[in-house]
């Protein structure tokens, strides 16, 4: 019975159009298809229907060097960014979602499109915004029942209520600016009457977070935090002895602010509170927390600091963190270039993480970029299927199509890495040997 089973949340399909590099619509589904190997798609319950929905745990995004994989995830992350971020005094919204493609004047003027299929615990949702210098459009249905279900739909008229939602009309409209999402505003609030759109704006929350190089500190600061949690200590302590990297134990410092840093936080205090407001005491200055790894020695045991590590220690540090937040939460990870400063074998090891049933239970979905075409495999050696497979290219006006393996309909027994690599596929730079030959003689 449904019923018996934990309700699970899961990414359906994102598109978007006239975003970054991609002047045309551009989808991703997760989806299964025909094409799924055996046991990878997750049979995911769904509210109103008596049977599952078939969505696979991960998608991988292959392509030539600025061929737009990263301008995809990006995309992905602009709309959360503007979800979380658009309600406030800054009312930044429209201005972080508004991201057009710039190389032709005319997509430049016109509005980004993003809208998303998706289940949250249990039920289907489906949401959408359309963005210029403000905000031209924004809906939400839900399928509580399995049918949809008027939540909102805003337009230049106005904003049309669901049923559910006419109770917060008034306060609502009151508070939502030109440049402010209806569901980023239901998120300012904690007010049990919008609860019916609550489960969408936690999902955003908590989902399509970016990982990446420009944000690895971040992510490392947030790891020194969550290891005062001894589970999660042990966790990522099995992760990092997995990669064979020597390290034996995982460290928090301490450290406490300098007196130049106390100068800058009471600037700041005084900027937001007046001159005369009092500074906090020193005992109450916060503490900064970062990271010392044990490695074992050949006489004993040596702590390095962080900046002593390898560049592939420190990345796959970093992952293994937002890796095992998605994991526990039933999460949609977002990671540019996975295979970054990482063996092969321990990019084949996180995609296959999310594969497993068994070591994700909570239906988690990793959606990457790579240049690794050792996932791709040969025949039955793949950790990706055929239709987890996206690929994409440049036209000659610079703009990103996106499109899926299978539309090639790739034989089951195909070498796809041989396949991709041949060029069949597309997507592989078109390399000039001259030009690397006489760089400083060749025509531009």
């Amino acid at each position: 019975m449904m019923s018996e089973v934990e309700p699970m949340s899961v990414l359906l399909s994102f598109t978007a159009a006239n975003a970054r590099s991609y002047r045309d619509e551009v989808c991703i589904s997760l989806l299964g298809s025909q094409f799924a190997e055996d046991g990878v798609a997750r049979e995911i319950p769904m509210a109103g229907s008596t049977r599952p929905v078939g969505v696979l745990p991960a998608a991988g995004v292959f392509g030539a060097n600025a061929s737009g994989k990263t301008a995809l995830l990006r995309v992905m992350h602009d709309l959360r960014a503007a979800v979380l971020g658009s309600f406030g005094p800054a009312g930044a919204g429209a201005s972080v979602a508004w991201q057009p493609f710039r190389l032709d004047a005319a997509s430049a003027g016109e509005p980004t499109r993003y809208d998303v299929d998706l289940i949250v615990d249990g039920i289907r949702w489906q949401y959408g915004v359309e963005v210029g210098q403000a905000v031209v459009s924004e809906y939400a249905y839900g399928f509580p029942k399995g049918r949809q279900a008027l939540l909102f739909r805003r337009d230049s008229a106005g904003i049309e209520f669901g049923p559910a939602m006419r109770p917060m009309r008034e306060v609502l409209n009151a508070f939502v600016r030109p440049q402010t999402l209806v569901l980023s505003t239901v998120g300012g609030f904690d007010d049990p009457g919008l609860h019916p759109l609550m489960p969408l704006y936690r999902w955003f929350e908590r989902n399509l977070a970016l990982v990446g190089a420009d944000n690895r500190d971040v992510r490392l600061a947030h790891l020194a935090q969550k290891l005062e949690d001894s589970g999660r200590r042990g966790r990522a302590m099995a992760l990092m002895r997995a990669a064979d990297l020597g390290i034996t134990d995982i460290e928090i410092v301490e450290t406490e602010l300098d007196a130049d840093a106390r100068e800058r936080v009471q600037a700041i205090l005084s900027l937001a509170l007046g001159p005369d407001a009092p500074g906090p005491p020193p005992e109450e200055f916060p503490t900064l927390r970062s990271i010392r790894l044990t490695h074992c020695g050949r006489d004993d045991e040596v702590s390095l600091e962080l900046e002593d590590e390898s560049q592939g220690t420190i990345v796959w540090l970093g992952l293994a963190s937002a890796v095992l937040d998605a994991l526990a939460g039933g999460h949609v990870l977002l990671v540019d270039e996975l295979d970054a400063s990482l063996h092969p074998d321990l990019v084949r090891r996180v995609v296959e993480m999310f594969q497993s049933p068994s070591r994700n239970p909570h239906a988690a979905q990793l959606i990457f970029n790579a240049h690794e075409v050792e996932l791709l495999g040969d025949t039955d050696e793949r950790s990706i299927g055929r239709d987890q497979i996206w690929l994409a290219s440049k036209d000659t006006d610079g703009a990103t199509g996106l499109r899926q393996l299978v539309d090639y309909r790739p034989r089951k027994d195909v070498s796809l890495r041989r396949a991709y690599l041949q060029g069949r596929y597309g997507s592989v730079p078109e390399l000039h040997p001259d030009a690397f030959a006489h760089p400083d003689t060749a025509s531009a």
